[in-house]
C-alpha cells in the first residue's frame, strides 16, 4: 500500500471516530481545505511532514 492511501484511510477512520468533518479539521489545524480534501481522496502525493504535523496536532 502506498504511503498517501494509508494516511488517507488512517485519516478518514480518525475523523469518523472523533466525530469530525474535514472543515472542523481545517479550523482547528489551519491546513488548508483543499489540502486535505487532497490528502482524503489520494490526490495528494507528496505527503509534507509539516502538514501531517498540524493534522495531528488538530486531531
Amino acid at each position: 500500500m502506498q504511503l498517501n492511501k494509508a494516511v488517507s484511510i488512517r485519516l478518514s477512520e480518525l475523523l469518523e471516530e472523533r466525530n469530525m468533518t474535514q472543515y472542523k479539521l481545517f479550523t482547528h489545524t489551519g491546513v488548508s481545505k483543499v489540502t486535505i480534501s487532497n490528502i482524503m481522496s489520494c490526490r495528494h502525493t507528496a505527503l509534507n511532514l509539516r502538514i501531517l504535523h498540524e493534522i495531528c496536532q488538530g486531531l
